[in-house]
């Protein structure tokens, strides 16, 4: 009897673990399943921005600006620096990274978009320090023409200066010839 008791209580306990581990995988399925259409409507938003005119939008990255502003959304976010923001027309290199980094830190944003954005702001900041390599390279190369210009500028003086001093050595030259003759 104290044996079946035993198995009785070994039983009941593995069937209620069963049944939590039931419960929570339940529960990650909902999650899974919200953060999949979730992830599907800001991919079919974005798809329709992408089809919008240039002017259209121009007005709607200013509007989904304001609202991010407003609200630090991270949605908003999402659709500003993903769907609007090809070539940077719509917000700087600095505020995606910034708008990424509030999608990082917002309250249970989908794992996939997540992982998304870490591998984004890794590249963006990657860009970012080639676009700052690429100024000072520019700066450089600005400095290096500017002197160029100066010492081109200099040569044709000093070419000048040598083609005066050429003619009158010349001129010397003849005075010279001139009063030789006339000595003999």
């Amino acid at each position: 009897m104290h044996l079946l008791f035993r198995l009785f209580l070994l039983l009941i306990i593995l069937t209620s673990q069963g049944c939590h581990n039931l419960k929570d995988s339940l529960k990650s399925l909902v999650t899974l399943d919200d953060q999949n259409h979730q992830m599907q409507r800001l991919l079919n938003y974005g798809k329709q921005y992408n089809e919008l005119g240039k002017e259209q939008r121009r007005s709607l990255c200013k509007k989904l600006k304001q609202d991010f502003k407003t609200q630090d959304n991270w949605e908003t976010a999402w659709l500003l620096v993903y769907s609007l923001n090809d070539n940077f027309n719509c917000v700087s290199l600095k505020e995606s990274l910034s708008m990424l980094n509030s999608i990082q830190n917002a309250k249970n944003p989908n794992k996939h978009l997540q992982w998304l954005n870490k591998n984004q702001i890794k590249l963006l900041n990657n860009l970012n320090n080639f676009q700052k390599q690429n100024n000072k390279v520019h700066k450089r190369n600005r400095y290096i023409h500017t002197k160029l210009d100066q010492s081109k500028q200099q040569l044709e003086e000093l070419n000048a200066k040598l083609e005066e001093l050429n003619a009158k050595i010349q001129e010397l030259k003849a005075i010279e010839t001139s009063i030789y003759k006339k000595t003999q």
